[in-house]
């Protein structure tokens, strides 16, 4: 199962690809004009923003949009490449994820994926507003994975040391961590692209739910809940390195114990160290792993190595 994650989204973006005129679900999301050219004239983000000019275009799964400019909204239908408004119809096409063009006769318009930017309609040159954000920004641990038939809790992730983590910005940017990589995430207040692969997503008691066209649903938690209580002991049963994979029966015996008051040691069977431990953070000596606990189970996890521990219970 190992990098798990990597492959369901590279399965993702296939299917997306193959199936664009069915499904096309890359052009759902808001977006915002940055450059025009008419006439064989062009006029970059700036140049529109001095001019008070601010267009945005909002495409939906049912096949409807608004499509308004300068507050003035009007209602679009889109499908396999063409955009209706009004009596028109306007060719389109996807750039990658973030990028949507629409041409008709000598005028070319490029939208990026995101909210417009709030501006005066005075043509003055202030300094654009970002745009409005869900407050999503933080650290999220992933505790389910649900892809067809197949439902995987937490602690069987953890187990098979088959975690992800999400790192997310307040700037809609962000960091997919999983199977020791980094994968590239953004996101608007619709949807969420992680390595162009695209999702929609939703915040449901605390908890933030991924869901892909493909059927495929996460659900994350906050990487700052459910953080060791007073004092427990963990027994290393697997280790992933760029080496290989090793389970409990091919390891020293390693033991962790974690104190409430955040410190805590590892003891390997020649030495023990002392270390500390937050919320979403373990530090032992001049090395700093993400830290990652579930109810029975924690998982340390820097670029290249993971270590999988169990809770040590008594007989």
């Amino acid at each position: 199962m190992r990098r798990w994650l990597k492959l369901v989204l590279a399965a993702g973006m296939i299917a997306l690809s193959g199936c664009a005129e069915k499904k096309p679900q890359a052009e759902i999301g808001k977006w915002h004009l940055v450059e025009m050219t008419a006439d064989g004239t062009s006029y970059d983000e700036n140049a529109l923003t001095e001019q008070g000019i601010v267009a945005e275009l909002v495409l939906r799964k049912t096949g409807e949009g608004t499509y308004t400019v300068n507050g003035e909204a009007q209602t679009v239908q889109w499908a396999g490449g063409e955009i209706r408004l009004a009596d028109e119809s306007i060719g389109y096409e996807l750039q990658g994820s973030q990028q949507l063009v629409l041409h008709y006769d000598d005028t070319w318009m490029t939208f990026a994926r995101g909210s417009a930017p709030a501006v005066s309609t005075a043509a003055a040159s202030t300094e654009p507003s970002p745009p409005q954000l869900p407050d999503i920004a933080g650290e999220w641990r992933l505790v389910e994975y649900i892809q067809d038939d197949v439902v995987l809790k937490e602690d069987e992730l953890a187990e098979s040391g088959d975690v992800a983590s999400l790192s997310l910005a307040a700037d809609g940017t962000g960091v997919l961590h999983t199977g020791g990589e980094e994968i590239e995430v953004l996101y608007d207040d619709m949807v969420m692209s992680i390595d162009e692969a695209l999702f929609s997503y939703q915040t449901v008691n605390d908890e933030l739910v991924l869901t892909g066209d493909s059927g495929l649903v996460m659900t994350f938690r906050p990487a700052g809940e459910d953080s060791v209580p007073a004092e427990r002991t963990y027994v290393l049963i697997r280790e992933i390195t760029p080496e290989g994979t090793y389970t409990e029966e091919d390891l020293e015996a390693v033991t962790m114990t974690l104190y409430g008051d955040h410190t805590g040691v590892m003891t390997f069977p020649e030495a023990e160290y002392e270390l500390t431990w937050s919320d979403d953070e373990l530090v032992m000596g001049d090395e700093t792993w993400m830290y990652l606990p579930s109810e029975n189970y924690v998982v340390l996890h820097t670029d290249e190595y993971t270590m999988v521990f169990r809770q040590e219970t008594s007989e």
